[in-house]
């Protein structure tokens, strides 16, 4: 028997990245510099996208099996929020979470 019963959702990659994410989120309360700001958003950023690939992964199994319709636009959601969230600036990032 597994230590861990097996997941069907990425629940350790959404837990990392609220971390992440409430840490970006004291540094800006704190009015830390720029430069942890910018280390931080990058944090996010890669939180983020490795929480969408882990959701495309997850897909793949069904995908092969059913190809119907909504699976083919989630997935196509998922690869649109992945570029998405590959070309937004630390700026951007900083911003949405002010």
């Amino acid at each position: 028997m597994p230590k861990y019963p097996p997941r069907n959702e990425p629940i350790r990659k959404n837990q990392i990245l609220e971390k992440v994410v409430m840490e970006l989120a004291k540094s800006i309360r704190n009015k830390d510099v720029f430069e942890k700001l910018k280390a931080k958003a990058e944090k996010v950023r890669s939180a983020q996208l490795n929480l969408i690939k882990a959701k495309l992964v997850l897909l793949i199994p069904y995908i092969s099996e059913d190809v119907s319709e909504m699976k083919m636009l989630k997935t196509l959601k998922l690869n649109n929020e992945y570029r998405e969230w590959e070309r937004k600036s630390v700026e951007e990032i900083i911003d949405g979470y002010r």
